[in-house]
């Protein structure tokens, strides 16, 4: 019978290397949400707790992952950046598009903020083509329609 220290030996191998490694390693795991299989995940949190600091995991999530994040917040090895963190504010859109030399009205600066999800990206989108259009309030009405380019 293997057993699980059996089944860990490559992840045992990998901590063991990555945790005397300086400077640490920095992994990146984009969409982690779609990691649901049980051993992959168990793998996953086996490396993170045994690895100490040579190890930096950067992850990114459509919703909380299946590990047991709670456990590494506990610990103090938790750094959560969620979607509010990252959402602009009216102000902030505002100095956005005023860096790029457009003026909009508060209701205006909401509608687009609603539109774009208070998204970066689509902010910034936005603000370049605003730089181009003529009417300010007629992008705002080809925006505010499904087929937009900036809003999929």
């Amino acid at each position: 019978m293997r057993g699980r220290v059996g089944d860990h030996v490559f992840l045992l191998q990998l901590a063991a290397a990555l945790a005397v490694h300086d400077p640490p390693v920095t992994l990146v795991l984009d969409d982690v949400h779609l990691l649901t299989a049980p051993k992959v995940l168990d793998g996953l949190d086996y490396v993170l707790r045994n690895v100490g600091p040579g190890l930096h995991l950067v992850a990114s999530s459509r919703m909380d992952p299946l590990l047991p994040v709670h456990r590494y917040r506990l610990a103090g090895e938790l750094a959560e950046i969620r979607a509010s963190d990252l959402a602009f504010s009216t102000a902030e859109a505002g100095l956005l598009l005023a860096r790029h030399g457009s003026t909009l009205t508060a209701c205006q600066l909401e509608c687009l903020i609603r539109r774009t999800e208070d998204r970066a990206a689509g902010l910034r989108l936005a603000a370049v083509s605003l730089d181009a259009h003529p009417d300010p309030d007629q992008f705002l009405k080809e925006l505010a329609t499904e087929g937009s380019a900036l809003t999929g």
